[in-house]
């Protein structure tokens, strides 16, 4: 590989890691546990649990299992939803 090629490489690298911290930059979310899953979901600007379910494929009761005994796995799923559709 050239230096050429490295450099192109990096670059190409580097405008990745860029782009992708402007897009989660402005997904951080908390969530409060004494919310059900549905109003946890809706608080962050998705629609509804069956739309992550959808999106995710995972079941509503794995989800709603998730946001009782996993919260941050459960945060992280709402991340990923969000970041999916661009939100």
């Amino acid at each position: 590989m050239s230096g050429v090629e490295l450099e192109n490489m990096l670059q190409t690298e580097r405008d990745a890691v860029a782009f992708l911290s402007s897009k989660l930059s402005n997904l951080h979310i908390a969530l409060d546990p004494k919310k059900t899953p549905s109003k946890q979901v809706k608080s962050v600007g998705l629609k509804s649990l069956t739309q992550v379910s959808n999106i995710t494929g995972v079941s509503l009761n794995t989800l709603t299992n998730w946001c009782r005994d996993k919260p941050e796995l459960f945060r992280i799923v709402l991340i990923g939803c969000k970041a999916d559709l661009g939100a």
